[in-house]
């Protein structure tokens, strides 16, 4: 061990008064309390944003291959299967996702995004009442849905819907009627409010599409390489057909969750930023308390740059006590939410019951290293006065 290093420790150990001990004290503990919150809050955060991930790809296809102006897909079948051997794609199905008027009981009426669907949606697995069931005339709704359109299990809705044909006139308006099978609750308003599930079948009957659909929904086998992959598949089928991931559809919301993160960040740093100054003021009244011991190093022949060291370690020993300390109560505090999930939130407003947590090792270690800098940093000044003292000087007023 290196006496630097020794008498670092041993500086923070020495019994150099109540009053220091406690300001040495103030400052681990303030370093481990903005460690902890900022662990705590942006694991809280990934939490958050993949709660929100995963409730919109329950309702949004993870990758979308469209054709421009919005035309039908003819000859979908063979597109659907070159689709499917592009590297990263797992399933592609067609699907009919357009914009219809639903009439319920009482004469109430809404406009809604209807989806026809050949195989079994995820949201399948969010059904509350009944079942999902688009057979003989069926159709699933959105929980809010059904509570605008004032139907439930069994009642029957109308749909209407211009077909797609050359001559758009009124009276080629069309009407059919389904029977609600199912409502389902996906936890985000925008969904449950104005979306509804039928067959795919149904619908190219309701709007005379024939034997095409809107669209091929693709889905993938890691969804955070989407654009990638969307841009792979772009480049496999060419033109006319575009393609859209998830990500690109919520571009505006997953930025702005990113920022409100980053801002937590940098808010909370503040927090280790001042416990900062407390180290400074412990270094300083370390140096003017121990102004004859580094006088007698100096003498004795121990460099500045050993003087400097001696602080440097004593100030990055208190932060990465604090910095352990403050990682072992996050890392705690999450494991204890994401367990027991004691805090509870107005489920109505937030669309969530308790706070979800997703701890991740990167921003642990970016925490773990910018409060180490930080305290780094609250070193040097106390260490270059300690270094610029006069042996002389320092030895005759002690």
């Amino acid at each position: 061990m290196k006496y630097e290093f020794y008498i670092a420790k041993t500086h923070l150990k020495s019994r150099g008064g109540v009053f220091k001990r406690v300001i040495a004290w103030i400052s681990i503990v303030g370093i481990c309390i903005g460690v902890a919150a900022l662990v705590i809050v942006m694991s809280v955060m990934n939490g958050l944003h993949i709660d929100l991930r995963d409730k919109i790809l329950k309702a949004t296809p993870d990758i979308m291959v469209l054709k421009f102006h919005n035309e039908p897909i003819d000859n979908y079948t063979a597109l659907q299967k070159k689709i499917e051997e592009t590297p990263g794609v797992t399933k592609a199905s067609p699907y009919i996702f357009t914009k219809t008027i639903i009439k319920g009981n009482k004469n109430r009426m809404d406009g809604i995004m209807v989806r026809g669907e050949l195989e079994l949606p995820d949201v399948e697995n969010n059904i509350i009442w009944g079942e999902y069931n688009t057979g003989k005339n069926g159709i699933v709704l959105g929980k809010n849905l059904a509570d605008i359109l004032g139907v439930f299990i069994r009642d029957t809705v109308t749909l209407y819907g211009f077909p797609y044909t050359k001559s758009l006139r009124l009276f080629n308006l069309k009407a059919k009627n389904f029977i609600v099978r199912g409502i389902f609750d996906i936890g985000l308003y925008d969904f449950n409010s104005s979306l509804a599930y039928t067959s795919l079948p149904l619908l190219q009957d309701l709007f005379l599409f024939g034997d095409r659909v809107t669209g091929i929904e693709v889905e993938i086998d890691n969804i955070d390489n989407a654009d990638k992959i969307a841009k792979s598949i772009e480049k496999n089928i060419g033109y006319p057909y575009y393609v859209t991931s998830w990500k690109e559809l919520n571009t505006n919301l997953f930025e702005a969750l990113a920022l409100e993160k980053f801002t937590m960040f940098v808010l909370l740093t503040l927090v280790i930023v001042v416990a900062a100054f407390n180290i400074v003021a412990t270094l300083l009244m370390t140096v003017i308390g121990k102004t004859r011991e580094i006088g007698i190093l100096l003498s004795i022949g121990a460099s500045p740059s050993s003087i400097r060291k001696i602080f440097i370690l004593q100030g990055l020993i208190m932060g990465i006590i604090g910095t352990s300390m403050g990682v072992v109560i996050g890392w705690t505090a999450c494991k204890l939410l994401s367990k027991y999930q004691f805090i509870k939130i107005p489920a109505d407003i937030y669309n969530i019951s308790t706070l979800p947590v997703s701890m991740q090792l990167t921003d642990f270690l970016i925490v773990s290293v910018a409060t180490i800098c930080i305290s780094l940093l609250a070193s040097l000044y106390p260490a270059w006065r300690a270094s610029r003292l006069e042996p002389v000087e320092a030895i005759r007023y002690e």
